[in-house]
């Protein structure tokens, strides 16, 4: 799960990479599910202004109204932006806001280095990027809000560049435990967290992954959560965890995990709904599926592939299941055919999840692995060539995956 929506303006959600279309690491988290249209509407609107009309030294702070969620665009000059508070000057005059209420930042007054630092990350030139925002960082003219903007900024980038590098996953947890040290208490330590347990994981550290997103979920696992952190954005940070400890083979926590996030995500969709909250509610759903599904992957983590076949045949023949959760239970159905070496059936399996799954993008990367795995266990005549397309696909398109290094791995062999 990932920010669709984020907090400021330094992370893009959808990025071209050469000829291919890829969404970034941090676009696969809903950190501020807001209602996009009305922030798209703010934007829309903000643009059509005269030229001029904005003073290119104030920020642009994009609020939403705690009652009646509408978004509107406040111009000035942010002078705190805490876990708890943002302060925003003007005309004058000093406007204190709930941080829970603020969507997005657009810093005005910011020095050339970040300017430039944007234009490369736009152009995914990200080792100028990461040099120009870490610039920005220590420069003293630079307000501290900008710098820790910059700085959190810098590590988003490397996060970005590990899909091609891996190198530099590393690189950006030293860079977000730099953000954490100097600006413990900025709106976007909640992000942050987050990032670093990203990089860990894509890193190969899965029960370090694991342990970060669940001290995030920590945060709010109870209601009301921690101030400056959403109850949802937790909550799926938690959902991480859970995939995390599977990965690090501890399956009694993702087991714990999974069937806590389920009851927790349903009463914050039933809350949703009653709302009228369309666009939540579906997410929210989503999310309850996938831990629904998660007891499958537990089973079939204990080596019981025959059972957690069954289990998850059970949850896709649910008619109210949401797509996360329809995928989510074809992708344990292809495992526990790879699982039981019925490489034929995997096959097929796989190849549905692959092709069709627009959810998740872990999920696909991965189905594509056990795609090329059930096929070399085929032997067909063109297994071999079959499965180094597909895995040069997640190498090359997928980076920003967990499957990207089983995959480059797998492709040394071949």
């Amino acid at each position: 799960m990932m920010f669709a929506l984020t907090m400021d303006g330094s992370t893009q959600d959808t990025r071209q990479a050469g000829s291919r279309t890829t969404r970034t690491p941090l676009a696969a988290l809903a950190w501020s599910s807001r209602v996009v249209a009305s922030v798209f509407t703010s934007v829309v609107m903000m643009l059509s202004l005269a030229p001029g009309a904005l003073a290119q030294d104030r920020d642009q702070v994009f609020r939403i109204h705690p009652r009646t969620q509408k978004v509107t665009t406040l111009v000035g000059v942010v002078t705190e932006n805490t876990l708890e508070n943002v302060r925003i000057e003007r005309d004058g005059k000093d406007n204190k806001y709930s941080s829970d209420e603020i969507v997005r930042i657009v810093w005005g007054d910011v020095p050339p280095s970040f300017k430039d630092a944007k234009v490369y990350a736009e152009r995914l030139d990200f080792e100028n990027a990461v040099a120009k925002f870490r610039v920005t960082a220590t420069e003293a003219g630079a307000r501290p809000v900008v710098q820790a903007a910059a700085r959190l900024a810098s590590a988003e980038n490397l996060l970005l560049w590990g899909a091609t590098d891996a190198t530099h996953f590393a690189d950006c947890v030293t860079e977000v435990d730099r953000f954490l040290a100097d600006h413990t208490d900025d709106r976007s330590v909640p992000r942050a967290r987050w990032v670093k347990a990203r990089a860990l994981l894509l890193s190969g550290d899965a029960a370090g992954a694991a342990a970060g997103f669940q001290a995030l979920y920590e945060k709010g696992a109870n209601d009301p959560p921690t101030v400056g952190y959403r109850r949802e954005d937790c909550l799926n940070a938690g959902l991480d965890a859970a995939k995390s400890f599977l990965a690090a083979d501890d399956v009694a926590s993702a087991r714990a995990l999974f069937g806590t996030l389920e009851t927790a995500f349903a009463g914050l969709a039933a809350a949703a709904e009653e709302s009228g909250a369309m666009v939540a509610e579906a997410a929210l759903r989503g999310a309850q599926g996938e831990a629904a599904v998660g007891e499958g992957f537990c089973i079939l983590k204990g080596g019981d592939a025959a059972a957690a076949r069954t289990f998850f045949e059970g949850r896709l023949a649910n008619p109210g299941a949401s797509s996360a959760e329809r995928y989510a239970a074809m992708l344990g159905i292809a495992e526990s055919y790879r699982r039981q070496n019925k490489n034929r059936n995997a096959q097929i399996e796989f190849a549905k999840v692959s092709a069709l799954d627009h959810t998740d993008r872990d999920r696909a990367a991965r189905a594509l692995v056990g795609l090329a795995d059930a096929t070399l266990q085929l032997a067909d005549s063109d297994a071999k060539g079959s499965a180094r397309t597909w895995l040069t696909q997640v190498t090359e398109v997928y980076g920003d995956t967990p499957s990207a290094a089983v995959a480059a791995e797998m492709l040394t062999g071949l």
